[in-house]
Parts: structure tokens; C-alpha cells; sequence
């Protein structure tokens, strides 16, 4: 069997937000999305995009520069209700933005696994794909992706889920795309970049003279990898260059530290010999007494701040030394696609 999915199939763009606003550049990767899907032949009226936030002209205005229609865009409360309006839609397809979180999709409250196949399992359509380009997005891998049969002996849609990293973080980078007669540039999320740049320009990956959902999984994957592997050259001579910076400084805040406990050594050495040396008992002495006893004990506390200070700075330094080394060179990404068999049967005609 193979599955026409252009004109018999819902394109929903779903964006959550734990805070009061998603992030720009989250809402671009969505508007990207609506763009890729428009030029490869697919109706904007088969298309709903579901977006957090109270600012509407925020978002109009991000996704105007992308589409030169004009958007709808519902709140992502709207999503059960969205799924089972009355439509003649076959097929349904459910691509998934913003940030990931240990329990599924970070909202509020956050939106696990199990509530979002069950939603999507209760509804009519033959079949459903999600496509998951959040952090942690293998905690969606390993289910019951089958259709079941259900008590009025009706079928729930079989399930292709489709994850652009599994239980890492997912990568972004800035990237400039033409779009139309201008370039736009945003920190994109790689593998929903080049997965939606295959649905523009499909590439038949696998040699069998058919564009399949697998062929564009192959390719987001392949281009994501090339990227993530572009990137860890350029970050590996940064990281060199930023290592150097942040070790001189490392060597500077510990000397500096050193030097604050030397000197603090002297100056309550001195106060101590101030205070056991035998002086006349003379009003001008006292005084006299008195304020180098104030003057050392002053520039003891002084040199206490100064000391912890340093020694934050020190901490600071190598923990950051530590973040970009780990974040250039160790992260990794990892797609995957649950029942890739079924992946395989979605067709498309390239334009």
C-alpha cells in the first residue's frame, strides 16, 4: 500500500512553552516549516499551526517573514479539539517544537509521551506521524506504534514517530536560507531544517525511484550529521583558541589568590606584633596604635574579598572551560524512526 499525502493529509505545527513566550527562533523553525511544506505544493488550508504565547503580532510578524499570506495560529490548548474536527483527512502529520524535557515536551505542565500518542490514537485518521525535534526525544521511542482495534471494532491510526535526537539534547546553529527574494537568518534546529528542506526539494536517497518519508528521514539525518560534524571542526579550533584565553586566566586568578593569602599573612602577622609589643600608655600612642591596628585589619578584610573573588573567577573559568568542551566536541544527535517499515509506504510525487 502506498499513501498519497498531499491532499488527504492534516500538517499540524505544534510549539509549547513553559514560559509566558516560546522562543523566536523556535517560532522561526515553525514558520520555516509552513514555508518548505507551501512550496512543496501542499494548501495552507490543510495546514494548523498551534503556538504558546499571548503575543500574536510577535508571531505574525516572525512567520510573515516566510510567508506572504496570512496565518491563522491557535493555542496549543486547541490541539485534542484540532485533531477531531470532522475533516476527510486520511493521514496526519504532527511535527513537534520547542524544548524538551525528562518527562516528554517541556509546557505547563509538561506534555508526556503517553498523553500525546493517546490523543493522537483517539482520533480517526488511518495514519499519524510525529515528528519530534525536541531535546530528549527518544523518551517517545519504544511504543506501541500498531494500530489496535478498538471496542466499536474501529481501527486507532498506526503510528510512524520519528525523533531528531534520542535522549541528548538536540543541536540548533545559525543558518541563513533563501527564502523567496530574501536571505533570513535564524539559529535553526538542524534536523527539522533539513527535513523540511527535503519536502521543497525532495531527494530520492535510497535509489528505488520513489520519495518516501524514509528517504527524508535519510536525508535530514545525513545533512544533520554532515553539519554536526562541520560544526565540531570550526568549535575544535575555537575551543583551542578559548582554552588558551581561559587557562591564562585560570593561571592569573590563581596566582592572584596566592598572592591575597601572603599578603593577608603579613598584615595579621602585624597586628598580632602591634598588639604584643609594649607601648607607652600615652594618648598620642594609643591613637597612633589604634589606627594601624584599623588600617591592617581594613586591608585583611580587603584582601579577603579580593581573595574570593579570585578564587569565583577561578571557578567560573574552569567550569566554563568545561561547558565548551562538552558542548562543542561531546554532544551528539542521534535520529531515529519507530516503525520505519510503515515510513517507507509514504509516498510523494515530486514537483
Amino acid at each position: 500500500m502506498t499513501y498519497s499525502n498531499i491532499e488527504d493529509t492534516l500538517w499540524v505545527f505544534f510549539l509549547t512553552a513553559r514560559k509566558n513566550e516560546p522562543e523566536k527562533e523556535d517560532i522561526r523553525d515553525a514558520a520555516f516549516g509552513v514555508y518548505s511544506l507551501i512550496k512543496a505544493g501542499i494548501l495552507l488550508k490543510d495546514i494548523r499551526i498551534l503556538i504558546d504565547g499571548k503575543d500574536s503580532l510577535l508571531k505574525s510578524n516572525l512567520f510573515s517573514e516566510y510567508i506572504e499570506d496570512d496565518v491563522q495560529i491557535f493555542d496549543t490548548d486547541s490541539f485534542e479539539s484540532v485533531l477531531k474536527e470532522d475533516y476527510s483527512y486520511q493521514h496526519l502529520y504532527v511535527f513537534i517544537f520547542g524544548h524538551g524535557s525528562m518527562q516528554g515536551i517541556a509546557s505547563e505542565p509538561d506534555i508526556t509521551p503517553h498523553r500525546l500518542i493517546s490523543s493522537i490514537k483517539n482520533t480517526n485518521f488511518t495514519t499519524s506521524v510525529v515528528i519530534l525535534g525536541i531535546c530528549y526525544a527518544g523518551l517517545f521511542n519504544y511504543i506501541n506504534a500498531t494500530s489496535e482495534v478498538r471496542s466499536d471494532n474501529s481501527k486507532t491510526p498506526a503510528l510512524v514517530v520519528i525523533g531528531s535526537t534520542s535522549m541528548h539534547s538536540a543541536i540548533a546553529c545559525s543558518i541563513t536560507h533563501q527564502i523567496d527574494d530574501k536571505k533570513v537568518t535564524w539559529l535553526a534546529n538542524i534536523f527539522l531544517h533539513y527535513f523540511f528542506r527535503w519536502f521543497s526539494s525532495p531527494v530520492d536517497v535510497d535509489g528505488d525511484s520513489h520519495y518516501s518519508l524514509m528517504d527524508a528521514f535519510k536525508y535530514a539525518v545525513m545533512m544533520t550529521n554532515k553539519k554536526n560534524q562541520e560544526l565540531r571542526i570550526e568549535n575544535f579550533a575555537n575551543l583551542v583558541k578559548d582554552s588558551e584565553k581561559i587557562n591564562n586566566k585560570i593561571k592569573t586568578s590563581k596566582e592572584q589568590y596566592k598572592s591575597y593569602l601572603e599578603t593577608e599573612k603579613i598584615f595579621k602577622s602585624k597586628v598580632r606584633k602591634l598588639l604584643n609589643k609594649p607601648h607607652k600608655n600615652t594618648i598620642r600612642v594609643r591613637k597612633r596604635l589604634a589606627r594601624r591596628i584599623w588600617w591592617y585589619k581594613f586591608m585583611t578584610a580587603e584582601l579577603h574579598k579580593s581573595m574570593l573573588k579570585a578564587e569565583s573567577v577561578f571557578a567560573f573559568n574552569y567550569a566554563e572551560r568545561n561547558r565548551i568542551l562538552s558542548i562543542n566536541l561531546f554532544n551528539t544527535q542521534e535520529p531515529w524512526v519507530l516503525h520505519s517499515w510503515l515510513a517507507q509506504e509514504f509516498e510523494y510525487v515530486k514537483k
